[in-house]
């Protein structure tokens, strides 16, 4: 069963129409960008982090005792970013420092915490993306020919979407590189 959502301002003109499933073009993995700005993150390193038991748990932990939700976490083999909202930061400017500390207790002095602030995620998604061989490589050299550096990369097992962390200053660039060159 399909349905169509109609624009007030066109109707009766045909709207978008709403489906199970959508069909992709080979051609055109992509099927819309976007973007979402007021991001930080705490990012942590330590050599062998990956083999501290629960590490990820107390560090999420961490952040819920604050109070704070998490937007999305990355990782690699010694490091870990956790990204969330910064409006979860005003009204208290010591809360950087308390979870900063708070990371230290818990993973060692020996680490490096950093704090980064002005992040957005940009988004490319599409159903096409799933087994799509090279698309995230196309996409990050596009970014990259659009002179805008990847902090971080996100993308889950079902393939629909990859999230790129940016620079805010970037996110208008960015979606119009992506818009120009994919969906365009």
């Amino acid at each position: 069963m399909q349905r169509s959502i109609r624009n007030t301002f066109t109707y009766p003109a045909e709207g978008t129409y709403i489906v199970h499933d959508r069909l992709t073009e080979q051609n055109q993995p992509i099927a819309g960008v976007a973007y979402s700005g007021g991001l930080c993150s705490f990012d942590a390193a330590i050599f062998g982090l990956n083999n501290m038991r629960g590490v990820g748990r107390k560090i999420l932990q961490t952040f819920e005792e604050e109070g704070m939700s998490v937007e999305f976490i990355t990782t690699g083999i010694d490091d870990i970013s956790v990204i969330l909202k910064e409006e979860q930061l005003a009204g208290n400017p010591n809360r950087i420092g308390i979870i900063t500390d708070k990371l230290y207790a818990l993973i060692g002095q020996d680490a490096a915490i950093r704090f980064q602030e002005h992040l957005g995620s940009l988004v490319v998604a599409g159903k096409g993306l799933k087994g799509k061989k090279g698309i995230s490589a196309n996409i990050q050299t596009t970014l990259a020919e659009a002179d805008i550096n990847i902090k971080f990369i996100s993308q889950g097992p079902l393939e629909r979407c990859i999230i790129y962390g940016i620079e805010h200053s970037d996110g208008k660039k960015a979606v119009n590189a992506i818009y120009d060159k994919y969906i365009r």
